[in-house]
C-alpha cells in the first residue's frame, strides 16, 4: 500500500502496521522455503541487511543523504521534492526547475532542511538500534508507506524493518544459520557527522 492522493483515501481497505508485517513474515517464510530464488522487495533487502549483521568482519554501511539523494521528484508545475520527504508540501518545496538551477535546487536552505530531517529520523530511530551499520538507515529516511507510527516529536518510527529484521533473525537462526557466518566482502561506509 502507497499514500493516497489525499487524507483517508485508502481508509477502507488501508491495513495495519501488524497486519504489513504479518505479511512480510508470510513472504520470508516462503522464502526460506522454496527452491527456486526470486526478489521481493524490500523483503530481499531485509533478509541482505540481516545476514550483514550476522557476518563476521562485515563492514559498517550507512546511509548519508547528503553524498547519495536517490531521487528528486518533480511535479509537473516544476515544483521539486527531495524523496523521503512530504510530496506535495509547500514547506518541502526544494525548488522548481523552471525557474532555478538544479545546482541550486540541491544546495538551497530546503534542501538543507531535508538532509537534517533525514538525520533527525536517524537519530530518532538508528543509532540505539543493534541493527545499524548492517541497515544503512535508509528504510527509516527513504521508505515512508512502512514507517506510519510517529514519536511524540512527529518522527516516523522504525517499527515494520525493526520487527522483521528480528523475525528474520530468528528464522534463519532456526534454519541453522551460524551465531557469526565468516565475512565474505569487508565495506566500511562512513557514519553521517551528524550521527557520529
Amino acid at each position: 500500500m502507497f499514500d493516497g492522493a489525499y487524507e483517508d483515501q485508502h481508509q477502507q481497505y488501508e491495513i495495519t502496521t501488524q497486519e504489513l508485517v504479518q505479511a512480510y513474515q508470510q513472504v520470508v517464510d516462503f522464502w526460506l522455503q522454496t527452491d527456486r530464488t526470486f526478489a521481493v522487495s524490500p523483503v530481499r533487502d531485509y533478509i541482505d541487511i540481516v545476514v550483514w549483521h550476522l557476518t563476521e568482519g562485515a563492514g559498517k554501511r550507512y546511509y548519508n543523504k547528503r553524498l547519495f539523494n536517490p531521487a528528486l521528484l518533480v511535479n509537473v508545475n516544476g515544483d521539486c521534492y527531495s524523496s523521503g520527504d512530504p510530496y506535495g508540501d509547500p514547506n518541502w518545496c526544494v525548488g522548481n526547475l523552471f525557474t532555478t538551477s538544479l545546482q541550486e535546487i540541491l544546495m538551497s536552505p530546503q534542501m538543507e532542511k531535508s538532509y537534517t530531517s533525514a538525520e533527525r529520523k536517524m537519530a530518532q530511530n538508528c543509532v540505539r538500534c543493534r541493527f545499524f551499520g548492517s541497515c544503512s538507515g535508509f528504510p527509516i529516511v527513504e521508505e515512508l508507506s512502512n514507517n506510519r507510527e510517529r514519536s511524540v516529536e512527529g518522527l516516523p518510527i522504525c517499527t515494520v524493518e525493526q520487527y522483521l529484521f528480528e523475525y528474520i533473525e530468528m528464522r534463519l537462526r532456526a534454519a541453522g544459520l551460524p551465531e557469526r557466518m565468516p565475512a565474505q566482502v569487508v565495506v566500511q561506509q562512513e557514519m553521517p557527522p551528524a550521527l557520529a
